[in-house]
């Protein structure tokens, strides 16, 4: 086979993983339902380290940290909205947020209602996901 033949091959997948000599997951890229890539990087006990790319729901991310596949850990994830909105999360080990400065929409559990958070708003959540404090500015 010549040099143009191989010039002219691609391989295609849903998922792509590349691990290392031992067998063990290190990268992964792939789609979500709905369409968004995310490429995640893995340590040697297969445990998500960062994983930049969109989020299920659109927003432009970086996650240092994650729950995957059961295992809990402790990180951060920095977004951008759809809408272009900065986020920094910081994520307790049960992956819930603990402290929001930025954007974000914070959901009143009784009600049902989403209120967005400018920009320079700063939330700190409670381990029971109750909100401790909340600055909010008038932009």
């Amino acid at each position: 086979m010549g040099r143009a033949a191989q010039k002219n091959r691609k391989i295609e997948a849903e998922k792509f993983v590349l691990r290392d000599a031992s067998g063990k997951s290190r990268v992964k890229l792939r789609v979500w339902e709905g369409g968004a890539p995310n490429l995640i990087s893995l340590d040697k006990e297969e445990t998500v380290r960062s994983a930049p790319g969109l989020s299920k729901i659109g927003e432009r991310g970086l996650g240092v940290d994650s729950l995957y596949r059961g295992k809990k850990q402790a990180g951060i994830r920095l977004l951008i909205a759809r809408n272009g909105a900065p986020s920094l999360k910081r994520i307790d080990e049960q992956g819930r947020a603990r402290t929001v400065p930025g954007s974000t929409a914070l959901k009143t559990a009784q009600t049902g209602v989403v209120e967005k958070r400018a920009p320079t708003s700063l939330l700190l959540f409670g381990e029971n996901g109750k909100v401790l404090f909340d600055a909010m500015s008038n932009e």
